[in-house]
């Protein structure tokens, strides 16, 4: 199992204006959020339902992760100025 890296480059998630990348790595997590979300849901989901909960917990753990640390970085990269 490989490391994870001590230190985040907080520069990599620091830009003004518009990303396109970013706002689709969202879009696809939301979609991807709703998809397991409404699986959970469907009547017919049965002992599944516990395994579609997770992954949308998962999903939306990561989400808010991306989203946190990228308001941490802009927060950095706001003091730099």
């Amino acid at each position: 199992m490989s490391e994870l890296p001590n230190e985040t480059n907080w520069t990599a998630l620091q830009w003004d204006g518009k990303n396109e990348l970013w706002d689709e790595v969202i879009r696809t997590l939301d979609a991807f959020l709703e998809a397991e979300f409404d699986s959970a849901m469907d009547p017919n989901a049965g002992d599944l339902r516990s395994f579609y909960c997770g992954k949308a917990a998962a999903i939306s753990e990561v989400r808010s992760h991306l989203l946190a640390t990228r308001e941490v970085a802009q927060g950095s990269h706001d003091s730099d100025d």
